[in-house]
Formats: C-alpha cells, structure tokens, sequence
C-alpha cells in the first residue's frame, strides 16, 4: 500500500469512527492546556467556537498534505507558528499541544494489528512536531 493510500484509511477509519475530530481533540487540548480555553476566548470572543474548529482544520490539512507538498506545510508552520508567538503571545507548547491532540484522536482509531499505519502515522505526527519546534526555534535546518 502507498503511503497516500494509508494515510487515505487512516483518516477515513477515523471519520467513520469519531466523526468530526474536533470536539475529541479540543477536549484532550484543554485538558493538558486547561489556560488555552480562556486564550481561544480572548483571541476572538464572538466566534471562539469557529477558531478552535479553524485550528483543528488546518492542522489536519498539514497532516493531509505533508506527504505530497512538504514544502508548502513548511512555509505554512515557519509563518504560522512565529506569527503565533510574536504576534498573539501563544507558546509554541500550546501550539504543539494541539496538533498532538489531534493526531492522539486519529491515532486512538489505528488498530492494533495495523503496524504500517501506525508506523506510518507515528512518523507523520514525528516530522510535523519537528518542524513546529523546528519553527518556533526559527531553526530551518529541518528537512524531510
């Protein structure tokens, strides 16, 4: 099976099975990152609802495309996570801590037996925390 088509299984098993991820991945933010509810609320206090839903979105079109346009998840982390820490005063832990909510819910839907998903997904979910650290050092020396 080609890498597309495993990470293809892995999100529909997830969808089929959780749905929408993101009420399952806020919860488990929150509950290591219990301050960020309030962060959330201040950033925008009319829709917090849409930003939570807008993070966890982009997340995982970063963990949909990485495989296909590296370069463009790149860019997408080196500007996003130091805009983050500058400009809203968010840690790039609080950062972190929500991509691996994320993929903690989809990984939770890998079966057992699936050793290559799991393999597969471990090693996804390792280079995208990479490049987020690797972002909020302005270390670009990260390369796939």
């Amino acid at each position: 099976m080609s890498n597309q088509e495993i990470l293809d299984v892995i999100l529909s098993r997830a969808a089929d099975i959780v749905g929408d991820i993101t009420t399952d991945a806020l919860s488990r933010f929150y509950q290591k990152f219990p301050n960020a509810r309030t962060l959330f609320y201040e950033w925008d206090r009319r829709a917090t609802d849409r930003l939570e839903a807008e993070m966890v979105s982009q997340i995982l079109y970063c963990l949909m495309y990485f495989g296909d346009r590296p370069t463009e998840i790149e860019i997408i982390l080196r500007d996003t996570v130091p805009y983050h820490r500058l400009a809203l005063d968010i840690p790039p832990n609080i950062f972190l801590g929500l991509i691996e909510a994320t993929c903690d819910v989809i990984f939770d839907t890998i079966p057992a037996s699936a050793h290559d998903a799991i393999e597969f997904w471990v090693n996804l979910r390792t280079k995208i925390c990479e490049m987020v650290e690797c972002a909020a050092k302005d270390d670009w020396t990260y390369r796939k």
